[in-house]
């Protein structure tokens, strides 16, 4: 399911008094893009079948969405297949047998070894939004207010705007930072990080 970009605006637009909703909206489009390639959390679920002597792979991305990434990969659901750095010699020696490693440039995923028979590999695919995108994944409710962050420090770092405030686009880059550090925690460790205090507005 999809979020419009208008369902982010209240979280943004209290702090941005006389921005137009356009420009809010652009905003929280890339609040959304930025958050999502800090923190690597939104993945799609992608099978690509292998084919005799074939290495490549094209990744392909859901409506609106375009591809980071890629963040894990399985043989037939159990067997995971390892990234292989720039460096190695293994992108560059032919063999032939089941993947064990991989590489991903430009939506393409690269296997080593070229595959000699049919197998099932799962792909774990990173995703954003694209730049043109009106709509996003619902899972970015959930992390409204890293999105509304950048957005409002978007915005207040514009020069000669109503809304234009320096030290508040500064608080609000604290808060995504903080908040960006706090989701990788939990992704990488499943652990709680601390709680972020979030100065009050006073009306």
């Amino acid at each position: 399911m999809a979020t419009a970009l208008s369902a982010f605006a209240p979280y943004v637009q209290p702090d941005v008094d006389g921005a137009p909703l356009v420009l809010i909206e652009d905003a929280i489009r890339d609040g959304c893009r930025r958050f999502a390639l800090d923190t690597w959390l939104f993945t799609s679920d992608v099978t690509i079948p292998t084919v005799a002597s074939t290495q490549s792979y094209t990744v392909t991305a859901a409506s609106l969405t375009e591809i980071l990434g890629v963040k894990t990969i399985s043989i037939d659901g159990a067997t995971p297949i390892e990234p292989i750095p720039e460096d190695t010699a293994k992108r560059y020696v032919q063999a032939d047998g089941t993947p064990s490693g991989y590489w991903f440039a430009n939506n393409l995923l690269w296997v080593y070894p070229t595959p000699d028979s049919v197998v099932s590999m799962a792909v774990e695919a990173v995703f954003r939004p694209t730049i043109s995108a009106a709509t996003v994944d619902d899972r970015f409710v959930e992390y409204r207010e890293a999105v509304a962050a950048w957005a409002k420090y978007s915005l207040m770092s514009m020069v000669g705007k109503p809304w234009s405030n320096t030290q508040e686009a500064e608080f609000f880059y604290r808060v995504y930072t903080r908040r960006v550090g706090e989701e990788k925690i939990r992704d990488n460790t499943g652990r709680v990080a601390a709680e972020l205090r979030v100065r009050p507005n006073f009306f």
